[in-house]
């Protein structure tokens, strides 16, 4: 099944970044020297949860649900940008980086010229109808800096990523923690730290909505117009489809792009109501054994990937593009019990 959520090719990370960041003063001229801060408390506890059993059986829906969380992040583009739409779709993985575009879109609004009083929080109306309000703490630089904050609430706003009309609800804060960024200046290296922390915060797309909960702190360095690095890590971040739920806890993904491919490594501790992987919730760790190697066309051509569950354990393993072997130990012996090959397409099936 086709993951609705997943926005076309043609939406670029980097550049909704840039055009956010290119924004900033305009929001501060909105509501300058409001209430900031990205501060704010990150995800509620999840449920208990039990150690996930891995089997042949479940081995398929476990890789697909790992595969996604994985490479759920932009791949390089001939242009240097990073470019989303390489998820793995149907798996049913989180997708912080949808959180990520959601709040760099909303920086990227165009906003109204007039001037309010310092502490004022504006409310404006989106471009496709609903409202959001802002409450803004900037130094008023050209470019944002340390210390620049942003409290966001959105109430059925409506928006275009890109082309793709999104409805955001609910409230976000969005801080920069260190660096500064001129998407205007021809210097490189060129880098931000941003910390983006959401409550009850959905991203709406053609019929389906995710919802987040948690924080998540971006740090993007530019090297030169066509290369570039990206970490992005949260102590608890969930994401919730209907009644699916995902949580990472202690999440890390690092990407260094290039205008041909884009390398990954994640690792997390992760818990999921997944009914195709057991019928109560389970958690499993998830790492990076090879970094995966994403092209710009969203193929998947290297790397493996480790999932260990209650003494017992898949290792998913690149063995030509968009094809992947699967490796089960199901009793934590060190031995493989079972071995089956799987292809993008069967993994995009399975939901």
């Amino acid at each position: 099944m086709e993951n609705r959520l997943a926005f076309s090719g043609e939406r670029s990370w980097s550049r909704l970044m840039r055009a956010g960041l290119m924004c900033l003063p305009a929001l501060a001229v909105l509501a300058c020297g409001g209430g900031g801060g990205g501060g704010g408390g990150g995800a509620p506890a999840a449920p208990s949860a039990a150690a996930l059993v891995i089997t042949a059986a479940n081995a398929p829906a476990v890789a697909a649900e790992a595969l996604e969380t994985v490479t759920s992040t932009d791949a390089a583009t001939a242009g240097g940008q990073f470019v989303t739409g390489v998820q793995i779709e149907g798996g049913g993985g989180s997708r912080p980086q949808l959180l990520a575009s959601a709040s760099l879109a909303l920086l990227a609004r165009p906003q109204a010229s007039s001037t309010l009083a310092a502490g004022a929080v504006v409310s404006q109306a989106c471009t496709g109808g609903g409202t959001i309000s802002v409450d803004a703490t900037t130094s008023g630089a050209a470019s944002m800096v340390a210390g620049d904050s942003l409290r966001i609430t959105a109430s059925n706003c409506s928006e275009s990523v890109d082309g793709t009309p999104t409805v955001l609800n609910g409230r976000m804060s969005i801080a920069v923690t260190s660096g500064s960024y001129d998407p205007n200046s021809p210097v490189y290296p060129k880098s931000v730290t941003l910390r983006i922390v959401s409550s009850s915060f959905s991203v709406g797309a053609s019929g389906q909505t995710e919802v987040f909960d948690g924080d998540l702190t971006l740090a993007l360095t530019d090297t030169t117009a066509t290369s570039g690095t990206l970490t992005a890590t949260s102590a608890s971040l969930s994401s919730t489809v209907g009644a699916r739920r995902i949580t990472l806890g202690d999440y890390r993904l690092q990407v260094t792009h290039t205008s041909v491919d884009s390398a990954l490594s994640v690792s997390a501790n992760v818990e999921s109501n997944n009914g195709q992987l057991a019928s109560t919730p389970v958690r499993y760790t998830l790492t990076t054994e090879t970094p995966v190697k994403v092209t710009s066309a969203g193929l998947v051509t290297a790397g493996s990937i480790r999932v260990s569950g209650s003494s017992s354990s898949l290792l998913l393993t690149v063995t030509s593009t968009d094809a992947f072997s699967l490796r089960v130990d199901s009793n934590g012996d060190g031995t493989i019990d079972s071995t089956r090959t799987i292809t993008k397409a069967d993994l995009q099936a399975l939901n």
